[in-house]
């Protein structure tokens, strides 16, 4: 079957702007999360005009319907990446590509200018297949794309067009003479019309879909999160250990829980703001003094809980009083301009397992954390600003 190319080039540049004005529309939608949804629309709209350019090739003179849109192909694939690096949140080296795009501008200019037309059209071919082969690399290396079936669809698509640009290249260098509506031989236009319609289509659904997979992971973790000091809630917390096994190697996990004295005197004497600014302060040291595998939640209020993995009880004792002194080491400055010592009281029990116990499950969390909730119950009755374990308790 012969398509009619001013027909199917009109169609693919309605559909590039309706891919345009999706992507717009979506990045209005998710607000300021920066997913690369607007460049992406940048990307289809452009597509869009070059599309729209070509069918108008009867029309319009050959320097604004077969120069300008080959030209307008060239920066594709860098606003493509760009896209990309900010649905990843990853940086994506620029200086090559914009480099590439500029060469194989010059050297498409050239070709026409020296009436090479095969030649010219091969450049912008292996321009596209070496760019959209270097997009697929991205989204393999930065994509979880063996469990993330929405990656599939974008390698898919940009692979096989890309495999259809370099098959392009190849053949265009001995193609026929053009015809004379402007367009090469009817199958090797039927094909590429055909590649490029899946790859935009492809694409396009396919970004659209880690987009909504990105917003969707970015909800759950914002739902795990305290909005205040950014750690895990006690919600978030529950469901990290809901299936962490009691015992880790030789050693049993530890629970810390802690409790900054007299918060509610700061409250009342400084104000919440001065509250809040202690609860994120505390918060950033409990983090800089915990290991990488280490969890910390703000369990509620000024109470604060700890997940030690791989502890002992006496590394538990230790590394909960280094909590103890970095919290209280050094004045947290207030909005107020003021500067305000504050002491914490904490509560240490490592994880009783035994034979017989599951090897996972929140049973021996939970029996666990009701221990140093005691423990931390003794630490304020003994006078605060220390650290009592599961063994002190009577």
């Amino acid at each position: 079957m012969q398509l009619d190319p001013v027909t199917f080039l009109f169609a693919l540049s309605i559909f590039g702007a309706v891919m345009a004005a999706l992507a717009f529309a979506f990045a209005r939608t998710v607000g300021p999360q920066n997913t690369g949804l607007e460049r992406w629309g940048l990307c289809m709209g452009i597509v869009a005009l070059i599309f729209l350019l070509y069918s108008q090739r009867p029309v319009l003179p050959a320097w604004a319907s077969d120069t300008l849109p080959n030209l307008l192909v060239f920066p594709l694939p860098v606003i493509a990446a760009q896209a990309y690096s900010r649905l990843f949140s990853v940086r994506i080296g620029q200086r090559l590509p914009i480099v590439t795009a500029v060469i194989g501008a010059l050297a498409y200019l050239g070709a026409m200018l020296a009436d090479l037309r095969p030649l010219a059209l091969a450049i912008v071919s292996l321009y596209c297949a070496l760019m959209l082969g270097r997009v697929v690399v991205v989204i393999m290396r930065e994509a979880d794309w063996r469990h993330d079936r929405s990656s599939w669809m974008s390698i898919f698509t940009l692979g096989s067009a890309a495999a259809a640009f370099a098959l392009r290249s190849l053949s265009v260098l001995r193609a026929a003479p053009t015809s004379a509506n402007g367009y090469t031989d009817a199958n090797s236009l039927n094909f590429m019309l055909m590649a490029v319609c899946l790859s935009v289509i492809g694409a396009s659904l396919g970004f659209f879909l880690m987009a909504n997979e990105r917003l969707r992971r970015e909800l759950v973790e914002q739902a795990r999160r305290d909005g205040l000091t950014g750690l895990l809630s006690r919600n978030g917390f529950m469901q990290c250990t809901a299936h962490t096994p009691p015992v880790a190697g030789r050693a049993s996990h530890a629970v810390v829980m802690v409790d900054l004295d007299h918060f509610k005197r700061i409250n009342d004497t400084h104000g919440h703001a001065a509250g809040d600014a202690v609860l994120r302060e505390v918060a950033k040291r409990l983090l800089g003094a915990t290991r990488e595998r280490d969890l910390v939640a703000r369990y509620g209020g000024e109470e604060f809980c700890l997940l030690l993995h791989d502890c002992d009880p006496e590394q538990a004792a230790s590394l909960s009083r280094r909590l103890i002194s970095a919290i209280s080491e050094s004045p947290i400055a207030l909005p107020s301009g003021d500067r305000l010592t504050v002491t914490a009281s904490a509560g240490v029990a490592s994880a009783l397992a035994c034979p017989s116990a599951p090897t996972a499950g929140t049973n021996w969390l939970e029996r666990t954390l009701d221990i140093a909730d005691r423990a931390l119950y003794a630490a304020k009755a003994a006078g605060r600003n220390r650290v009592e374990t599961a063994a002190g308790l009577s």
